[in-house]
């Protein structure tokens, strides 16, 4: 027979649970993409890492959002925070690059301007890198 919960309970296993996949998470993709310097593992996981993240956090929001709000307002936080994680996570993608010579992760700035030499090394970052 399940426990019977309320909201509050169901929010603080929903906290714990997601705190204890997300900081995991986190440590894993700080080693791997800022510790590690093999470039070409980087370039191929880099977005799934990234996509795996945003679905993360943006489940803890929906359920967060769709578990404890009142009725008729469930929706609105949905409205504001999941595009806004789609768009942090394209950018992600698209300005995240690693050097083929040094291995180091660089993210660029601009969005304006597309990044051609590593900072460190001066190596030449490929065109479809993005």
């Amino acid at each position: 027979m399940a426990p019977n919960l309320n909201n509050n309970q169901f929010d603080q296993i929903l906290f714990i649970a997601f705190i204890l996949v997300f900081i995991p998470l986190g440590l894993l993709g700080t080693y791997v993409f800022h510790f590690s310097r093999d470039a070409a593992f980087k370039k191929k996981w880099f977005p799934p890492y990234v996509i795996l993240v945003g679905v993360v956090f943006g489940s803890y929001v929906a359920a967060t959002s769709l578990i404890s709000a009142k009725a008729g307002q469930a929706w609105f936080p949905l409205f504001i925070f999941i595009p806004g994680i789609a768009a942090i996570s394209y950018l992600n993608i698209k300005l995240t690059h690693f050097c083929t010579s040094c291995g180091k992760t660089y993210l660029h700035q601009s969005l304006f301007t597309a990044a051609k030499n590593c900072p460190y090394c001066g190596g030449k970052f490929n065109k479809e890198e993005g």
